[in-house]
């Protein structure tokens, strides 16, 4: 079967719009792979002819109303100072690449922590966790928990609405809906059978032109992509871009934390033109 067919009936990549017209466009010269996103200069944003495709602008042109219910949900929940520090730390802090590993942001990675280190098997913290055991936090479990349960509640229904209004909604459900990381690898993971996150916050994207910009930002490395169903992360999500105020959300980026059990990862073969090939993941749920 040729590689770009191959990719293209990958589970997910068979409800991807932008997948499907990338492979239309290369169906002609079936020998040829399938083309990725290459990485530019400047802020990553979603290749500019997919993104009509991908119909991702949605979560953007509700914006407006989904950060305002998530704030007013969040303050009623964990009160309005604490709710201003978590939007703040998102929105100015980890949205700066500059600022995720020091600073004010180790204080919400230290609360991540005690969370995960209180209700998650050994076998999925993070590879690197040092820096973290010392220093303060802003959150508590508790609050950490209801940062969670929000997202869970507005993401399922933000996702079902944008189902809906999709052009082919009625042919997709929730379990089509994929979310991907773009990461750099020393050595490949295809024989691996589970998967740990690198940190207690990860980022993962619902654009697959963002993630496939991601895995190339070190040229000595290998590329790889990890994508799972959005509701593997129903109850990992800490936040998604199109909820927080203030925060760009062109990336489409979902902020994770890991799971009580260890994710199962399947490796689907590399992919892509020589020079940029791709290796390509999926995870199965731990919990």
């Amino acid at each position: 079967m040729p590689q770009i067919l191959r990719k293209a009936v990958l589970p997910q990549y068979v409800a991807n719009p932008e997948i499907h017209n990338r492979f239309l466009v290369g169906a002609n010269t079936p020998d040829l792979p399938m083309p990725v996103t290459a990485r530019k200069s400047g802020r990553i944003v979603p290749d500019k002819a997919g993104m009509p495709l991908s119909q991702l602008n949605w979560f953007i042109e509700h914006k407006s109303e989904h950060a305002a219910e998530f704030y007013e949900r969040l303050a009623s929940d964990i009160g309005a100072d604490k709710a201003d520090t978590f939007v703040s730390l998102i929105s100015s802090c980890w949205a700066d690449g500059h600022k995720r590993y020091k600073g004010e942001i180790l204080k919400l990675k230290r609360s991540v922590k005690s969370f995960v280190d209180n209700n998650c098997a050994i076998g999925t913290l993070p590879v690197y966790d040092a820096k973290y055991d010392t220093g303060e936090a802003a959150f508590s479990d508790g609050d950490i928990q209801k940062i969670l349960v929000l997202n869970e509640s507005m993401l399922r229904c933000a996702i079902d609405d944008w189902i809906a209004e999709r052009r082919d909604g009625q042919e997709i459900g929730r379990s089509d809906v994929y979310v991907c990381r773009g990461i750099g690898i020393d050595q490949s993971m295809s024989a691996a059978r589970t998967y740990r996150e690198r940190d207690y916050i990860c980022s993962y994207s619902m654009s697959v032109s963002v993630a496939e910009q991601f895995c190339q930002q070190v040229s000595n490395e290998k590329s790889a992509l990890i994508h799972t169903e959005v509701d593997t992360f129903a109850r990992r999500t800490l936040f998604f871009s199109p909820f927080i105020p203030g925060m760009r959300s062109h990336q489409f980026e979902l902020g994770i934390i890991p799971g009580r059990k260890p994710d199962s990862l399947t490796y689907h073969g590399k992919f892509g033109p020589r020079g940029m090939e791709i290796e390509e993941y999926t995870l199965d749920p731990g919990d």
